[in-house]
């Protein structure tokens, strides 16, 4: 069944390593559809978004977005620990912001 992908989906397909594997696979596909195109172009920008947002943390916030994503852990017990807990949210918002402001395209699903 497909469904329509979520801007939260592909932030936990970052910080748990399968968006190489997405964007290997719509590379398979771009070949015969222009829609695996689009979507291997999005994923690719998604990804470097997410990478620049990144570099620009410390070793200590990086960590908390993989235990956040791949871990399922809440932010919560990050606050007052990792940062201050309003630097946190800020950094939440900035993240959610940079990756909601690149297009997704019209035909981008998941298949579960």
């Amino acid at each position: 069944m497909a469904q329509k992908r979520t801007y939260a989906h592909l932030l936990r397909s970052y910080f748990d390593g399968r968006i190489d594997a997405l964007i290997h696979l719509f590379d398979m596909r771009s070949q015969y559809n222009k829609y695996s195109r689009e979507a291997k172009q999005f994923v690719e920008e998604v990804k470097q978004v997410i990478d620049d947002f990144l570099s620009e943390q410390s070793p200590e916030i990086q960590e908390m977005y993989y235990k956040k994503y791949r871990d399922g852990i809440p932010f919560g017990d990050f606050y007052n620990i990792v940062a201050p807990t309003n630097k946190i949210l800020a950094l939440n918002a900035d993240l959610k912001q940079r990756v909601e402001a690149i297009k997704q395209p019209e035909r981008f699903y998941i298949y579960t």
